[in-house]
């Protein structure tokens, strides 16, 4: 699989952005859940500590 083989079938804006940050709106939804995940485990540590 080549570098950009991920572009295959976007279109439109969805393109333009996968072209410019190198992730689909796909791979930056799942980055949004990891990192809220990692926040409400930071959390849940924290309150644990208090």
């Amino acid at each position: 699989m080549g570098d950009w083989d991920f572009l295959h079938g976007l279109e439109g804006q969805e393109l333009l952005n996968a072209q410019a940050t190198g992730a689909t709106d796909w791979d930056w939804r799942y980055v949004e859940e990891e990192e809220a995940i990692k926040r409400r485990r930071e959390e849940h540590r924290a309150k644990k500590h208090r």
